[in-house]
């Protein structure tokens, strides 16, 4: 599939990779992972008020 796409959209795939491990590297060093921590919560509970 990636080789239909051609080269910048793979390379679109890469970057936005790089991104999220770099916020994780970034927020598990610096913030003692906060920011992960407080996006599971509010994934969680928006979970839990969809899901019943």
């Amino acid at each position: 599939m990636l080789k239909a796409l051609g080269y910048r959209a793979r390379m679109r795939y890469v970057v936005a990779v790089v991104i999220v491990t770099v916020f994780l590297i970034w927020d598990a060093t610096s913030n003692q992972g906060r920011y992960l921590d407080h996006g599971v919560r509010l994934l969680r509970h928006a979970v839990s008020y969809f899901g019943g």
